[in-house]
Parts: structure tokens; sequence; C-alpha cells
């Protein structure tokens, strides 16, 4: 038997396909779905300042949504209601599901419906990885640059972290990934962040390669124990085994060096 939380949810999941004690309209474009006041309120302050009966959305019980896509408008209310969003669409001009999760993630920016970015966010990752090779990453790339929130990275710093695991396909062939290069051309500050995304990765790997150099592994000839040690740490040029057999210039320890990290 389910317990009482579950009877709540699953109560506020059946009111979505359900217009009883419905109590506002919101309005997209020739679409419409009603609604109820305390659902949408209680996931978003701005919902709740529209559904207030001091405004004129309140006063009329109408929330319009003029600037949005009727298919995004559909999936936040679904979410609101059941938690989850679906990526199936309603007409032959709905976006890819990639797309979806970034015009979702927007949307619920814009109306401060956090639960809902997060949502998006993790579904927009999971996608991003998958098919990071295809047209439709490029273009959703495309839709967070353009049109996403430049204050809340979490969508760039997912294509970044894409572009980073698979950069020297997405470079290497540009008659494969013509979208990709499209929008590298076309969209500055995606270049940019490749850009220092790229030079980070180089300096980090310079790094390590500098600190891998330094590294020295010796092994002592009088009690056969290996030990590595940094050479640039070294208070001067000479080298004790941690047991105190010898203590040693590093050309003489040079001829029981075991290993060097490249």
């Amino acid at each position: 038997m389910a317990n009482s939380a579950d009877a709540i949810l699953e109560g506020v999941r059946s009111a979505y396909t359900s217009k009883k004690y419905t109590d506002v309209k919101v309005v997209c474009g020739k679409k419409e779905w009603d609604a109820h006041k305390l659902v949408l309120s209680a996931h978003s302050e701005c919902f709740r300042v529209q559904c207030d009966g001091q405004w004129k959305e309140g006063m009329e019980n109408v929330i319009p949504l003029p600037d949005d896509d009727p298919q995004i408008v559909d999936a936040i209310l679904a979410f609101l209601y059941k938690g989850s969003y679906g990526d199936d669409g309603n007409s032959q001009s709905d976006c890819e599901p990639i797309i979806l999760d970034a015009r979702v993630f927007i949307i619920a920016d814009k109306n401060l419906i956090e639960s809902l970015k997060a949502a998006a966010a993790t579904q927009f990752a999971v996608r991003a990885h998958k098919e990071w090779n295809t047209a439709g990453f490029a273009d959703a790339i495309f839709e967070v640059y353009e049109n996403g929130p430049a204050h809340d990275r979490a969508l760039r710093d997912t294509i970044m972290e894409v572009v980073r695991q698979h950069v020297r396909e997405l470079y290497g062939d540009a008659e494969r990934y013509p979208d990709f290069h499209r929008v590298v051309d076309e969209v500055g500050d995606f270049a940019a962040d490749v850009t220092r995304a790229l030079a980070n990765g180089l300096q980090l790997a310079k790094n390590k390669t500098q600190t891998a150099d330094d590294e020295k592994t010796y092994k002592c000839p009088s009690c056969a124990m290996t030990f590595t040690i940094r050479t640039s740490e070294l208070g001067s040029n000479s080298l004790s085994c941690p047991r105190g057999c010898y203590t040693q210039n590093l050309n003489w320890w040079s001829t029981s060096l075991v290993q060097e990290f490249m």
C-alpha cells in the first residue's frame, strides 16, 4: 500500500490530465492548458506572482507566455505535475530531444524553476555525451550560446567537457563534422571558450610533464629499498637513503636510478 507522500504525489500527477478544480489558464500561441495555481506557484516565484490576484494575470486567471514555444511550455507543465518531462513532440516542427533539454533549461531559468533547470541540465549532459558526433549536438551548442543565460554555465560547461573529450575527432575532420565547424565559425563565445579550454589543457599537460620529468626513483645499493623524490625539492645536491645507508651526490646515485617517469 502506498504511503501518504506517494498518494499525494499521485494526486498531483493525476491532476495533470484533469480539468477538475483548475483555476488558471496557461496560454502560449494558439495553445492553452488548464492548470492549478497551487501547483504552478509552488514551483516558481514568477508563476506565484502572476497567480497573485493583485496582478492582471491573477485577476483574469490567465498566464500568457507569448514569447515561448508551446512544446517547451508543455514540457514545463508536465514536469510541474509529474516531476519529469518527455521528449515526445506533438508536431513535425518539434525540436530534437537535446535541443528540447536546452530550451527547457533556458525557460526554467527565466521563470525561476530551479528543480526543472537541474533536471534539464542532467538530461542535456546525458544526451551530449552520447550525441557529440551528431548535427543535433552542434545545434544544441548554438542554442545554448545564443539563447542561454550567460550567468549560469551548467550547459556550457557540459559542452566544454564533451568537446575536450572528443577534440581530436571534432577538429581533425571538418568534412565529417561540418555542423560543429560551422558553429565554431558562427558563435564567437563558443569559439572563445574552446580556445580557453584547449589552452588550459595544454598548460595542464605541460605541468604534468614537468612534474614527471622532475620525479626520479632510486634503489639503494645497500638495503635495496626503492624511493621516489623530486630533485627540484632537494635542499642540496646530495641525496640520502630513507634508511640512512648512504648520503651521496646525485651523480653517485645515478647508477641506482631505476625509473624515470615520462
